[in-house]
């Protein structure tokens, strides 16, 4: 058991490192070459404890006490299965956490692409400059902050240059 054990654990801090790293695919494969068939082997050796126990207890008990070996035997098989239990429990909560973390830094990477686009959408791209898209949404707002207050005015000019692309390029 200890050997099918130890080789699971190292194939589960392999998957997480690879998660942790940011390689999925590698995670998986590790998951589905290492991690999975560790977890049956280990099931399998449990399951062979188990059995080797039983034909034990049950020779013991017939020259000994039944009932005290057969209650250790089930207690050790409960002990090893809650171990497992709690061990596969804290897997998945690691890789849950690994998995929050990469959807956290997805969402960040999203939210400055938008920003630079937002960028981009309001600013000529040769000088930096707002360009006429971000004047007239300011323009827009500044009209709309005009009717709280009835005291203010506001003015504007606009020029429109015929050719102005050709002189400017």
């Amino acid at each position: 058991i200890l050997a099918a054990f130890t080789a699971y654990a190292a194939a589960v801090e392999l998957e997480f490192a690879h998660l942790a790293a940011g390689r999925r695919d590698a995670a998986e494969q590790v998951d589905e070459e290492q991690v999975d068939p560790g977890f049956e082997r280990l099931g399998a050796a449990i399951a062979k404890a188990g059995a080797d126990a039983q034909r034990h207890a049950a020779a013991v008990a017939r020259d000994q006490h039944r009932a005290s070996l057969a209650i250790g035997g089930v207690a050790f098989a409960l002990v090893v299965g809650l171990l497992l239990l709690v061990f596969r429990l804290r897997q998945r909560a690691a890789v849950e956490r690994v998995q929050r973390i990469a959807l956290q830094n997805e969402m960040l990477a999203t939210e400055a692409v938008a920003t630079e686009r937002e960028f981009e959408a309001n600013h000529d791209s040769l000088t930096g400059l707002p360009n006429r898209r971000c004047f007239l949404h300011r323009l827009a707002q500044e009209v709309d902050g005009l009717s709280a207050n009835p005291i203010a005015s506001l003015a504007v000019i606009l020029i429109d240059l015929n050719r102005f692309k050709d002189v400017n390029d």
